[in-house]
């Protein structure tokens, strides 16, 4: 199994957002942070040939990210949208992805959401306990394999990557 696992792109400041009174949820990418993230899925794209699934938080940055990773795909995934990606714990998005049988040995699933819980879930699936082991940047990637299905603490980190690294492999 391999589950990849990435934060969205730049969006707008949140505090500028908020003092509008605007839904954080709907606070889109920047166009900065769009066109970094189209640069970064073509590198994605020459590292992981395929995803079986592209699931995605449903705040308004996290699938418009989503959006231009799929975009780069010519074998296009199953594309979902799952809440469980916005509010963070790691067993509901391992219960998820079992309950949606994308934790077998051969799957690939892609995962975009939001940090602290991405850094957190590199924890639980390396060594079983939520820890933030890396620093995700804004449009930053992490790819842990695993010998068999998905399990906590049984995942080995293949690559970290920043967006910038994904675009110069592009």
């Amino acid at each position: 199994m391999r589950l990849i696992l990435i934060r969205h792109g730049k969006a707008g400041d949140p505090e500028a957002w908020e003092k509008q009174g605007k839904d954080d949820a709907q606070r889109p990418l920047t166009p900065a942070g769009k066109k970094e993230m189209r640069a970064a899925a073509k590198g994605l794209r020459r590292l992981v040939g395929h995803f079986d699934a592209l699931i995605t938080s449903p705040l308004k940055r996290a699938v418009k990210t989503a959006d231009i990773v799929f975009t780069a795909y010519d074998d296009k995934p199953q594309f979902l949208e799952a809440p469980v990606l916005a509010t963070g714990p790691a067993l509901k998005v391992l219960a998820f992805l079992r309950d949606h049988e994308l934790d077998s040995a051969k799957s690939t699933v892609a995962l975009v959401g939001h940090d602290p819980h991405l850094a957190n879930w590199v924890g639980f699936f390396l060594i079983g306990k939520e820890k933030p082991l890396v620093k995700f940047k804004k449009g930053s990637v992490a790819i842990l394999d695993f010998p068999e299905s998905l399990a906590p603490g049984k995942g080995t980190l293949y690559g970290f990557y920043h967006p910038g690294d994904l675009a110069r492999l592009a």
